[in-house]
């Protein structure tokens, strides 16, 4: 069941996957902040309904909840 939250949340990798969670999360939960992360083309990020950036360190520091969606082998990279 979908409702309204006011968390953020943070995607780290929105690529497809990620963008695919976006669509789902702002589909539930309208009023749910999100920043996605990205190293491409973050203007597709926009509207989506995400805040887009490339700084892993404030989108961290700014939810409440971070979601890792990244290929196995670059989990170690993004996880320092």
């Amino acid at each position: 069941m979908c409702r309204t939250v006011g968390s953020t949340t943070a995607i780290i990798d929105a690529g497809k996957v990620g963008s695919a969670m976006i669509k789902a999360l702002k589909q539930c939960f309208s009023s749910l902040r999100i920043i996605a992360i990205g190293s491409l083309k973050l203007h597709y990020l926009m509207p989506l309904g995400a805040e887009a950036t490339r700084d892993n360190d404030y989108a961290a520091g700014e939810a409440e909840f971070i979601i890792l969606s990244v290929k196995p082998y670059h989990s170690p990279i993004v996880a320092k």
